[in-house]
């Protein structure tokens, strides 16, 4: 299913979000869109037809060519947000954290599906490496990971360690940084996003013979894709549907499908994005010889409160509105957020990593990967391959890779805090516990880490991690400069 906080792929209807930590009531967990029903595979399947149900959402994205993050991120993420209740970005943080994270990590898992669940490859098991598994939590790496006991069970605490013992913190003032997403739409966007949500419930009219295709137009095209000249996995298809506004192809995919007629063949120059998820298609040019088979009208709704109000629950135009900008204002805020970490680890240096931090980190994720095979009746090593499209070695390598690029975050924001001063006082963290407690409805800190099977201390360092990570946030974006690029 999809968690309804941070849409990510969340593969049982667990009450928490292992990503975010979001708490999904019965009848969010009962209506959230399923990955696979695979719950009803009965333990006589096959790894092979098991893998396939696991991967038929992927592979029918791989045969379509998947929609690209800077497209439908874009719009789904806003969607969400329009559906979602905002909440401060400090609570926000805070649900991160407590969503499995062993220090305080922010974004991890949660980027790695991003960028497998893009991927433009036809995903098979490879049973090479597999390496059998049980509920009991043993995990892969030659055994490495066998009966593993965590280090740091309550987080690690940075307030009382040497800092400059492990980073040597570089230059954080005066900086300047790109982004690509501005706090406010231009009006052309604006009314793009509009027409987006339209089109989302939008009805198919009579098909079209005396015109050439135009947006809002859901299509039949065959095509072939290439790079340099040769063609490429899952770069190859017929009789797909396309609904030419809608995002589910790559930027300039469905626009240069504009103005084509019926029986019409047309190559289309594109270029795949840096984070396509595909080491050999990312930042890539491509061309796709399209051939345009037929022509459908849509019939979009039209924009008023009752469009608005039946299908978004919101109570008028206005409001709806308001809310969208405010998603936006959101989206850029994660983005300059994320920029400020990105210079804040590439001008810092880690000098040494706490003991077992990093084995710490890896358990952790895949304990997780663990749950989810098993719920799939999968071995890890089929599930990795499955679901990522690696292998365990190379699963194994970006994990550590991840975790030495998270721990360094952290260090690196609680060396600023030391440096300039910024503290947090025992008032913020009893304000910041009861806003914790009231967002997930628990009256008392003992009942909520009971249920999560977290400790109290490690609630609590992870609400001081997040309040500082919100003032370090605040004092970089002061003492940066950012320019908006295309």
């Amino acid at each position: 299913m999809i968690c309804p906080k941070c849409q990510k792929e969340v593969l049982s209807p667990d009450e928490f979000c292992p990503y975010c930590g979001e708490k999904m009531s019965a009848e969010e967990a009962a209506t959230a869109e399923t990955v696979e029903e695979t719950a009803e595979n009965t333990a006589e399947e096959t790894t092979e037809e098991v893998t396939e149900e696991v991967t038929e959402e992927m592979a029918e994205e791989a045969k379509a060519i998947v929609s690209e993050a800077e497209v439908s991120e874009k719009k789904a993420k806003t969607a969400v947000n329009i559906l979602a209740a905002l909440i401060v970005v400090a609570i926000a943080v805070i649900a991160f954290l407590l969503g499995g994270k062993l220090l305080g990590t922010v974004g991890d898992t949660a980027q790695t599906t991003d960028a497998t669940s893009d991927a433009v490859t036809d995903i098979t098991a490879d049973t090479s490496y597999v390496t059998d598994v049980t509920d009991t939590g043993a995990v892969p790496f030659d055994g490495a990971y066998d009966n593993y006991t965590t280090v740091y069970a309550n987080g690690f605490d940075y307030r009382n360690v040497s800092l400059s013992e492990y980073i040597t913190l570089g230059n954080y003032k005066g900086l300047t940084a790109e982004v690509t997403v501005t706090e406010d739409f231009t009006d052309e966007e604006f009314a793009d996003m509009v027409n987006y949500f339209l089109l989302q419930y939008a009805e198919l009219g009579d098909a079209v013979t005396d015109r050439p295709a135009e947006m809002n137009d859901t299509v039949v095209i065959d095509y072939a894709g290439t790079v340099d000249g040769v063609a490429f996995e899952g770069g190859t298809a017929t009789e797909q549907t396309a609904t030419i506004g809608l995002g589910q192809y790559i930027t300039g995919f469905e626009e240069g499908i504009i103005g084509m007629s019926i029986g019409e063949t047309r190559d289309v120059h594109v270029t795949f994005p840096e984070n396509y998820g595909v080491e050999s298609l990312n930042g890539k040019d491509a061309v796709f010889k399209i051939t345009l088979r037929s022509i459908t009208e849509n019939i979009l709704p039209e924009y008023n409160d009752e469009f608005v109000s039946t299908n978004f629950e919101f109570a008028d135009v206005a409001e709806f509105e308001q809310s969208m900008r405010d998603a936006r204002k959101e989206d850029a805020l994660s983005e300059k957020y994320e920029v400020i970490m990105q210079l804040l680890t590439s001008t810092s240096e880690m000098i040494k990593y706490p003991d077992g931090a990093i084995e710490d980190y890896i358990y952790q994720q895949v304990s997780y990967d663990n749950y989810y095979a098993s719920y799939y009746g999968m071995d890890i090593g089929s599930f990795i391959s499955a679901y990522y499209g690696i292998s365990l070695d190379a699963y194994e390598a970006q994990l550590e890779t991840r975790a030495e690029n998270m721990i360094n975050q952290e260090f690196a924001l609680y060396a600023v805090a030391k440096a300039e001063g910024l503290t947090v006082t025992d008032e913020e963290m009893a304000t910041a516990t009861a806003e914790y407690l009231a967002y997930y409805g628990y009256e008392d800190v003992a009942t909520l880490c009971a249920e999560m099977g977290a400790s109290e201390e490690l609630l609590q360092n992870s609400l001081h991690f997040s309040l500082i990570y919100s003032k370090v946030m605040e004092f970089m974006i002061e003492n940066t400069t950012f320019t908006v690029v295309q």
